[in-house]
């Protein structure tokens, strides 16, 4: 288990100027912002050395349950590698199964969730500075306890059938139409722009902030199921199952 030593260690091995990217949005002098980060944050150089954490992909599904008296419901979590962050299509195509897979009125994972009071949520994280290291895909469940296996198995189900059939042509417009939309309504928030333009800054690729929408539409139905073949290996999968103490 982690100790409040082991968190203070990666805080001062890891949250140094030397590996830190920062994006600023506002209307005061830029130099005077910058001199209250670095005041507030404590940013003190580490030998001017940069860490990076190794990852190693796993060969084998891995699963571990945990029990916490912090939560009344049960809550999965599925992860698997995914694009590296230079690969712009492959990550838009990761959101765009997020929203098929949690939002869309024709996913068989969320009809068949909702029918046992369940619900899904999806994230990519950035696990790494190193630039060739991969996102996460995130699979979230929420639902109720001793349910867990059960909803793992309508998540393998939506899983197979996408690697195996071909989103309709209504699917696919309703998941462009969708993206598109988020992002330009999106684009008049200056926290997340801050944050896309930190995360093309971190991974030294505009493409997200600068041609999102033609890559969008440039996603055909067998790039879909040609990503849900490469990435969502059932095989390599992350499982962390949290359950309710009582």
């Amino acid at each position: 288990a982690l100790t409040t030593d082991d968190m203070k260690s990666i805080h001062q091995t890891y949250y140094t100027p030397e590996n830190v990217k920062a994006v600023i949005v506002c209307d005061d002098n830029p130099d005077k912002v910058i001199d209250l980060v670095v005041k507030n944050f404590d940013l003190k150089p580490n030998n001017n050395q940069t860490f990076h954490m190794e990852l190693n992909p796993i060969e084998k599904p891995v699963r571990q349950d945990i029990r916490s008296s912090k939560t009344n419901f049960t809550n999965v979590f599925i992860a698997f590698a995914g694009p590296k962050p230079k690969n712009s299509k492959d990550f838009i195509i990761s959101q765009m199964l997020g929203y098929y897979l949690g939002q869309c009125s024709t996913s068989d994972l969320k009809n068949n969730l909702e029918k046992m009071n369940a619900g899904y949520d999806f994230s990519s994280q950035k696990i790494s500075l190193k630039e060739d290291d991969p996102y996460a895909l995130i699979s979230a469940l929420s639902l109720n306890p001793n349910d867990e296996q059960k909803a793992l198995d309508i998540f393998y189900d939506a899983i197979f059938k996408l690697q195996n059939n071909y989103l309709t042509d209504d699917e696919m417009t309703s998941i462009k139409n969708n993206l598109n939309k988020s992002f330009a309504l999106n684009m008049s928030d200056s926290d997340y722009i801050c944050d896309l333009l930190g995360n093309c800054l971190l991974n030294n690729n505009m493409d997200l902030f600068t041609n999102y929408s033609n890559i969008i539409n440039s996603i055909t139905k067998q790039d879909i199921m040609n990503f849900a073949k490469k990435y969502y290996d059932l095989n390599k999968a992350s499982i962390v199952v949290l359950h309710p103490s009582k």
